[in-house]
């Protein structure tokens, strides 16, 4: 038993011999540092009954039968970069200085808080559990095979590339804290991860487990979900929003054609609204996706989006049909594309142009086609007289007239033909 003072190991500390041995620390008081490795035997145990602070200067090595207790001290790794090699449950752990790195070997499960101005190391094939705040300096976890998992409540996720990536929170939302980089697997066990204003990048291998209306990325808030793609094929984005309520809406970009895919990806994100271009007054979808890709020339895909029946229905459901916009709504230059009539949930667009460097919004327009009477003409008049031929459009607003002959000729009741 260790009491309240101070002590200070050197060299290497090993508890026990293959049989047995315990090193208990009882009280809190004193300093208590270890500068050479921490060896923890078959069947052995280190023992912080005193839920001491302790500093570790060369790392810890634990058997499989070994026991290492912490209680709720912070446990300090500085000085040196060290290694842990074991399975290992630490609430409290800091690592200090800028050039100290703290390699996780096996299993490390942090419950409480991860902090310091050192770094974390996953090595190949390690298990990090999260269950509080990480504001370490630097967390590395791009050695083949390792694995992060944050399972606390309302955590925000460290910002760095991973392999795979776990989001499995015991209430709340996980939050991005910057843009992250998943390379491996992205589960989805419990909560939503929210994308805030930040973009989620997967890489050309990547892949989404457990997406659900439970358990999905929320990207409305500007932010994108980001797919590299090196060739044809498609990808399911099970994404949705949190405007109200959380709602699941998912989209497949399905890249059927385009060439060079040069670093590229397709991006989406979701809104639960009305797109602001989209004029149609009775039937229509209060939903839109929006889509972009970067680094694929001539790009185009088929697109399937679902929608909730009936809270993004507007009108009637038969009579809407799908549509695309590319940039800036011009009513004239740059109109809605309207394709085939949505229905089951699904809204599908085939064949659409995906324009690197602008948005293409995808949503739901009203299906019927404005139509037009004129009335006035089929009259035979004198040179030198006129007619008034007037056009009696209906349809949603705003409306624009076109005649032919141009010169002259601009309302919807033209008074000023003139035979000749």
């Amino acid at each position: 038993n260790v009491a309240g003072f101070d002590f200070s190991v050197l060299g290497t500390t090993t508890i026990g011999t293959g049989t047995s041995g315990v090193l208990n620390i009882t009280a809190a008081a004193g300093t208590k540092t270890f500068g050479g490795l921490l060896s923890v035997a078959a069947l052995a145990s280190w023992n912080n009954s005193g839920d001491s602070p302790v500093t570790f200067q060369g790392g810890i090595s634990k058997n499989v039968t070994g026991t290492f207790a912490t209680g709720s001290g912070i446990q300090t790794f500085d000085t040196n970069s060290q290694a842990l090699t074991g399975t290992f449950s630490i609430p409290h752990l800091t690592v200090t200085g800028a050039s100290v790195f703290l390699t996780n070997n096996n299993i490390l499960t942090i419950g409480t808080s991860l902090t310091g101005t050192g770094g974390l190391i996953q090595a190949r094939g390690a298990t990090l559990n999260l269950g509080g705040p990480s504001t370490i300096s630097s967390l590395s976890a791009i050695n083949i095979g390792n694995t992060v998992s944050y399972t606390g409540a309302g955590q925000t996720i460290f910002p760095t590339t991973y392999i795979n990536l776990t989001n499995n929170q015991s209430g709340g939302a996980a939050l991005l804290g910057d843009e992250t980089i998943v390379n491996g697997v992205l589960t989805l066990t419990a909560g939503n991860l929210d994308l805030d204003v930040y973009h989620l990048v997967l890489g050309p291998t990547a892949s989404i487990s457990g997406g659900a209306p439970t358990r999905i990325i929320i990207a409305s808030g500007g932010g994108e979900v980001r797919k590299r793609f090196t060739t044809l094929g498609s990808f399911i984005f099970p994404i949705g929003d949190d405007i109200g309520t959380v709602e699941y809406s998912p989209i497949t970009v399905n890249v059927t054609g385009g060439t060079g895919f040069s670093s590229a990806y397709v991006g989406v994100s979701v809104i639960n609204a009305k797109h602001p271009s989209n004029f149609s007054n009775t039937d229509f979808l209060s939903r839109y996706w929006n889509v972009t890709q970067s680094g694929i020339a001539n790009c185009v895909a088929t697109i399937d989006g679902t929608y909730l029946d009936p809270a993004d229905i507007n009108g009637s459901e038969a009579n809407i049909a799908a549509a695309q916009l590319t940039g800036t709504f011009n009513q004239t230059t740059n109109p809605w594309a309207k394709f085939s009539a949505i229905g089951s949930n699904t809204l599908n667009v085939t064949g659409a142009t995906i324009a690197a460097g602008q948005t293409s919004t995808f949503t739901g327009i009203t299906s019927a086609n404005p139509t037009v009477n004129i009335t006035g003409g089929d009259v035979s008049i004198c040179n030198g007289s006129s007619v008034v031929i007037t056009a009696n459009a209906t349809g949603d607003a705003p409306l624009t007239f076109a005649w032919s002959p141009t010169a002259g000729l601009s309302s919807s009741t033209v008074a000023n033909p003139t035979a000749s």
